[in-house]
């Protein structure tokens, strides 16, 4: 299965070896102020990690084992706290899950956290080591941080995303190599905040310290993987200052292909823009009406001229119900 993404009205930050949350004044703030979700939309499993009550859920893990093997459309609920643990979750229906939240439009108001702090090495392979693995279709998470805090050294994953028509909206994802793996299918991030050190969107999407934002995996030139970044922004986090340290992308596979378009891209991002990884790779590499420090494209080098930017349509092919686009 192919990766097609499209990461939009995001902020995508560049840290050294800490991981921590976005500040109050972090450009996640102008997001217009939504509605609160401080209790069950209706009818969700609830996890509740502190004294939780008779029929709620102390993990996340069993709220997900509770699902059973059915096909119905679920939910899950999940009250404020902390909960360490790696879930990995392949129920076969729709679900939805839903961190609480005073401002669900915010993802810096999210009070909701799975942690772990595990490498791919410990854990058998990357997937494993990943905090949160979605392994299914027709997923959505919302106003959830999900964090792998391993830090520097080896891959260690926060999300895997394995599976069509997978959303995440106004979450935080944080690593620092490898923090979100994007594997396979159709997948969309709005108002989300990611924050890596190298590679740290990989597999079709990637930055914590010096490094490369992505690392797409495009197997041939006529494979429809895409990564497309929309409107997003591309900085340091809080405590971390450096300049042109990253680079927008790397290929994983010789026909990597990934835009920028309409991003503000700061001064972490090094002139040449991009750098190299698979031999002989002959990626695609563009960028449209992006702005900023970072933006200037007169050093860069591995791009292709494009001249409009990439629709919902043409990344998935006019499917795009399944995506709230609106959010």
């Amino acid at each position: 299965m192919h990766t097609l993404i499209l990461f939009f009205f995001g902020l995508v930050a560049l840290v050294a070896d800490a991981s921590p949350a976005p500040s109050a004044n972090d450009p996640s703030r102008a997001i217009e102020k939504r509605s609160a979700r401080t209790a069950n939309p209706g009818g969700c499993l609830e996890v509740q990690g502190t004294s939780p009550s008779s029929g709620q859920y102390s993990t996340l893990a069993s709220a997900v084992a509770a699902l059973g093997s059915g096909i119905t459309s679920k939910c899950i609920f999940i009250w404020p706290g902390t909960y360490t643990e790696r879930v990995t979750i392949q129920y076969g229906g729709a679900l939805s899950i839903y961190g609480y939240s005073i401002n669900t439009g915010i993802q810096a108001d999210n009070q909701v956290t799975i942690t772990t702090s595990e490498n791919s090495s410990a854990a058998g392979n990357l997937d494993a080591s990943s905090a949160l693995h979605l392994y299914g279709d027709n997923y959505s998470v919302w106003n959830i941080n999900i964090k792998n805090t391993y830090g520097a050294g080896a891959q260690a994953v926060a999300v895997t995303s394995t599976g069509n028509y997978i959303a995440m909206y106004a979450c935080g994802i944080y690593g620092y190599q490898d923090t979100l793996y994007a594997k396979s299918g159709y997948q969309y991030y709005s108002r989300c905040y990611v924050e890596g050190a190298d590679d740290f969107i990989f597999g079709t999407i990637a930055c914590n310290g010096g490094g490369s934002i992505t690392a797409n995996n495009r197997a041939s030139a006529s494979d429809p993987a895409w990564y497309v970044f929309d409107t997003s922004t591309i900085t340091a986090a809080s405590g971390w200052t450096t300049t042109a340290a990253n680079y927008l992308g790397r290929p994983w596979g010789v026909y990597s292909r990934v835009i920028f378009q309409k991003c503000n891209l700061g001064s972490v991002i090094n002139a040449k823009g991009w750098t190299t990884l698979a031999v002989g790779a002959t990626p695609t590499y563009e960028e449209y009406e992006n702005t900023g420090a970072g933006s200037a494209t007169t050093s860069r080098l591995y791009e292709t001229t494009v001249t409009a930017a990439v629709t919902y349509s043409t990344l998935w092919g006019g499917s795009s119900s399944w995506a709230d686009l609106t959010f």
